[in-house]
């Protein structure tokens, strides 16, 4: 696993979700349907992005919109070859590398610090330096993060500044 800042989690997680902080009580296991489900993966990537695309943010995975500790246990039991914490980060980085590409996703911290005696997933998120898209139904999208739920952006046109100056010449 990376080298995380020190931020304690307990500390993070105290005021509960927002700008800055997002909980997901899975990664990829349907708690209604008891089956991966490959929405719930894009949830997870969408949710990255739009840390990645805003300020930074920390997403926790195995904790409820209400703050109770469910652990990553279903997750880990839908990973055939590696059902442990370093078969999950593999995953998990595996799906972020598809979505966003290999550079961005060196930057982003994983742990897996116990809570209530369960272990989680915490998923430490810095800004980008660039506008991060991810694939969507409607096509490329950038997500942003000014709330709770990050809403969908489509990208803007950007043209290159070949040739261009930047500041006005005195």
């Amino acid at each position: 696993a990376a080298a995380l800042p020190p931020f304690a989690p307990i500390a993070l997680m105290a005021d509960g979700e927002g700008e800055s902080v997002e909980f997901k009580e899975t990664a990829r296991f349907n708690v209604h349907t008891g089956q991966v489900d490959r929405t719930i993966e894009a949830v997870v990537v969408k949710s990255v992005a739009g840390f990645l695309n805003t300020r930074c943010g920390t997403l926790f995975i195995g904790i409820d919109d209400k703050g109770t500790a469910f652990g990553l246990e279903r997750d880990l039991a839908t990973l055939s070859t590696r059902p442990n914490v370093d078969g999950f980060e593999q995953w998990l980085r595996q799906i972020l590398v598809s979505a966003m590409g290999a550079a961005v996703v060196t930057s982003i911290g994983v742990g897996f610090p116990v809570i209530d005696d369960r272990q989680m997933c915490m998923i430490r998120v810095p800004p980008a330096h660039r506008p991060i898209h991810v694939p969507d139904g409607g096509g490329p999208a950038v997500n942003v993060r000014p709330g709770n739920p990050p809403p969908r952006v489509a990208p803007a046109p950007v043209r290159p500044l070949a040739g261009a100056a930047l500041l006005p010449r005195v």
